[in-house]
């Protein structure tokens, strides 16, 4: 039970923008349907050569309309993605209720998106950042909802009432 006598969970989420300019990682305590706190956050910028085969891989994508199937790009991005989940628990206090999320949300990155033709994609591999992490990883949440008919971006309701919140 939280201060608000509502079960809640600490979340640590993962994301990585269409600017490429790196991994945006924030952690925060909700009861399932409220964020109740607003914890660490943090932004990694990419190195420039990774964001460089990053853009490039989206260009292809784009072009071609193919799904990414660079296994190489894949690995490093989520490694990029490990490093910022131990950067930002490496900042917080011991014993604070942010130091072991109960989930890790991992958005990976968006490669090719086309929700009026049902195609999505999204790189990142989520078992490998389970592993490392030792979390329990959720992930693509675009390709339900563009299955479902939306745009593939079902967060963002959710974060715009967090936002407004504030």
């Amino acid at each position: 039970m939280n201060r608000h006598g509502k079960q809640s969970y600490v979340a640590l989420g993962l994301m990585s923008g269409t600017s490429l300019d790196g991994i945006d990682a924030a952690l925060l305590e909700t009861d399932g349907n409220q964020v109740l706190d607003l914890g660490p956050c943090l932004t990694i910028p990419y190195p420039e050569y990774f964001r460089q085969q990053l853009a490039e891989e989206v260009r292809r994508a784009g072009i071609s309309g193919r799904l990414t199937d660079n296994r190489d790009l894949v690995r490093s991005l989520t490694e990029f993605h490990i490093e910022a989940v131990f950067e930002l628990l490496g900042q917080v206090p011991k014993g604070s209720k942010w130091g072991k999320p109960d989930v890790l949300g991992f958005h990976g990155h968006t490669t090719l998106h086309r929700p009026q033709s049902g195609i999505t994609q999204q790189i990142g591999d989520a078992q490998l950042l389970a592993n490392r992490s030792q979390l329990k990883v959720v992930s693509n949440f675009r390709k339900n909802d563009v299955a479902m008919g939306g745009e593939g971006a079902p967060l963002v309701p959710i974060y715009h009432a967090a936002m407004c919140m504030n």
